[in-house]
């Protein structure tokens, strides 16, 4: 009878798989560090597998853009929130409540802008992502991607972990690069499952 499980020890030898180590009879340090690397790569792989399914069905081919152009950081943000106004995701004070945001405090980490309301809540929760044609000053760096995002009250938990892989995941140069590179919608989102997600120490 096979038994599923997270993580597997044992003093035994065993097949070789990442959910598995082999520690001595006598736990020791070594074996206390290898059990603990092994805890955070399933943590790890848990954590991306949760936000990046989220992802997927918050950002829609409708609400997706490659090589968008925008003359400035209001531009963009007025001329995305159009959109999601438009499409009947959010309401008209969105724009109003966005630009609030941003004049409290930027809304760019590093090479990413993640443009959001403080109060507003809409009914359902989506995301809108430009992918820009050059990048764009915003704060103080520049940004090559924007996703904007509107949010339901019973989603504010989720959101918190979109917020920690996105910061994550496109602040590696090297990720960057790949999505900035995406030749499509579909292209972009099977990159989010490959790329690789620094861990939080």
């Amino acid at each position: 009878e096979s038994l599923e499980c997270d993580i597997l020890i044992s003093t035994l030898p065993l097949p070789a798989a990442d959910n598995r180590v082999v520690i001595s009879n006598f736990f020791n340090e070594r074996d206390k560090n290898a059990v603990s690397t092994l805890i955070k790569q399933v943590k790890d792989a848990k954590f991306k597998e949760k936000t990046v399914t989220l992802l997927h069905k918050l950002v829609r081919r409708d609400l997706f853009a490659l090589n968008a152009s925008y003359a400035s950081r209001e531009e963009a943000i007025r001329t995305m929130a159009q959109r999601l106004i438009d499409g009947g995701d959010v309401g008209k004070r969105f724009i109003e409540k966005l630009l609030e945001r941003e004049n409290i405090s930027p809304t760019n980490f590093e090479m990413i802008a993640i443009p959001h309301p403080i109060d507003y809540y809409t009914e359902k929760s989506v995301m809108e992502i430009s992918v820009l044609k050059k990048p764009l000053p915003w704060g103080n760096t520049n940004v090559h991607i924007i996703a904007m995002f509107s949010v339901s009250r019973q989603d504010l938990s989720d959101f918190s972990d979109i917020f920690s892989f996105m910061a994550r995941v496109f602040n590696v140069s090297e990720n960057l690069e790949q999505l900035i590179a995406a030749k499509s919608y579909e292209n972009f989102m099977e990159l989010l499952w490959q790329l690789s997600v620094p861990s939080v120490e």
